[in-house]
């Protein structure tokens, strides 16, 4: 099947880029940033569909806010569609809704958030083309929407509005979704992979493109430590000695290893090293330890961030003049960088309104996102962006590590966290469990006594009036199990 309803076929965006302008609607939004009731998410970009969340249609080029949500940790966004994680652990989706990628038991699209059915103890989130993931606090994972292909990996081809088990998966610490494929990091550092096949993005050493609704391994990964996928047809994986490697389609470039083929199992992307973290959505992209940016693949709209048009590049290449990134996102013509001072910048293709500059102009080099301050994640859909934001004027803290990185399940351990801006500390959190005992000792370092918990990985996070710490790979803690 390669039209879905509400969104194109992955074979034809990228024979007709330009399609976007089809997509789009026929005015556009250009106030500033502003809220009628209390929100802590921001949407900009096509909203044909609902996916901004204001309760219009109507895109906007500047940041919106999405209606009435407050409370959200990280967002994520799919071709139409949009999700939230909230502190709680529960998830809201708003926008696209014909295959019941919004999860409340309908197929009726919402231009506001509604709540995703029965899930609760939440940990993160992914939107693919027209399906969605959640990883659980136990390690297990639900999905959601479009199924003709497998994407939903419960073993059927049936869609659902409601979320449903994972076939076989335990001990899950990340989650990632392409068009019509999904993934999963598990705790021992390998990958498996399910859904559509196509250009071998399943990695499983077959282009064979059917519909594989069970989990399997990706071919040679180990000691994986982030994944990532999106729109444009392949697969990333971060490894423990910071280097990557993709799969999929390389058709222009987007793997990264010099060529221009696309591979059924993981290549090494050419001349990286260093790298601290993948884009939340997206691909072909990766963020170094020291702030600065790498992008790869097709070039046209500028998406390559470095001042040029058109063309492709094999190998990364430098995005221009960004420094101080904390996070990534792309979508399927556009990119965002997350700053450490809660800015935000964007490039690539702008038709859409999806730079949130104020234009509808694209850009080969990153511009500002409009009025938006206070950023604390990021992330990207087909044509659109979204972001929260802390609404404290206290700049948000950050973990960048966390010693001993394990410990056993009946808690106890004495845990040393690094990062910033921990001073005034009110929370720190194992997964959703409070830590037993804190102590601040300064503001790059927290002192925490671990909870116990269920043999797994979780992310540790810390509270204080600037907002919550962003989930990163630095976070993690492993619960050993009990012997």
């Amino acid at each position: 099947m390669r039209w879905l309803r509400g969104s194109v076929s992955l074979r034809a965006a990228r024979m007709a880029p330009a399609l976007a302008i089809l997509l789009g609607a026929t005015s556009i939004a250009t106030a500033q940033p502003t809220s009628a009731a209390p929100s802590d998410v921001f949407a900009w970009g096509e909203n044909v569909q609902g996916q901004l969340g204001n309760g219009t249609t109507i895109r906007s080029d500047v940041p919106v806010a999405v209606a009435g949500l407050t409370g959200a940790k990280t967002v994520s966004g799919g071709a139409d569609f949009s999700l939230a994680l909230l502190g709680n652990g529960t998830v809201m989706a708003w926008g696209e809704n014909g295959f019941g990628q919004l999860g409340n038991s309908t197929t009726t699209s919402s231009d506001v958030p509604v709540a995703v059915s029965g899930l609760s103890e939440v940990t993160a989130i992914t939107a693919g083309g027209n399906h969605s993931l959640a990883l659980l606090g136990n390690g297990t994972v639900m999905a959601w929407g479009y199924n003709a292909l497998g994407p939903l990996g419960n073993s059927t081809t049936t869609s659902s509005d409601v979320p449903v088990a994972v076939s076989g998966l335990s001990e899950v610490i990340a989650v990632a979704a392409s068009y019509n494929s999904s993934f999963a990091l598990l705790r021992n550092g390998t990958v498996m992979a399910w859904g559509l096949n196509e250009f071998g993005i399943l990695g499983k050493g077959t282009t064979i493109e059917s519909a594989n609704p069970t989990p399997a391994p990706v071919s040679g990964l180990s000691e994986v430590t982030a994944i990532a996928a999106g729109l444009g047809g392949s697969g990333t994986a971060l490894l423990r000695n910071g280097t990557v490697m993709d799969w999929g389609y390389g058709g222009q470039g987007q793997l990264g290893d010099g060529t221009e083929t696309s591979s059924d199992v993981p290549v090494v992307v050419s001349g990286l090293s260093g790298v601290a973290a993948l884009p939340n959505g997206g691909e072909s992209m990766a963020l170094l330890s020291n702030g600065t940016v790498m992008d790869w693949g097709l070039g046209s709209n500028g998406r390559l961030g470095n001042g040029t048009e058109g063309g492709s590049s094999d190998v990364p290449v430098t995005v221009s003049g960004l420094t101080g990134a904390i996070a990534i996102a792309a979508g399927f013509e556009h990119r965002l960088a997350l700053l450490g001072n809660g800015t935000v910048m964007a490039w690539g293709a702008g038709g859409s309104g999806q730079l949130g500059n104020g234009s509808e102009t694209g850009s080969d080099v990153p511009v500002a996102v409009s009025g938006l301050t206070g950023a604390t994640a990021i992330a990207a859909g087909q044509y659109f962006s979204l972001a929260t934001v802390s609404t404290s004027t206290t700049p948000p803290p950050t973990v960048t590590g966390v010693t001993p990185h394990h410990g056993p399940s009946a808690g106890g351990t004495l845990v040393r966290i690094e990062g910033t801006n921990l001073t005034g500390a009110t929370a720190v959190d194992f997964g959703l469990t409070p830590a037993t005992s804190f102590r601040v000792n300064s503001a790059t370092s927290i002192t925490a006594v671990s909870p116990a918990g269920t043999a797994g990985t979780v992310d540790v996070t810390v509270t204080t009036s600037g907002g919550t710490s962003a989930i990163t790979p630095h976070d993690r803690y492993r619960y050993r199990p009990h012997h």
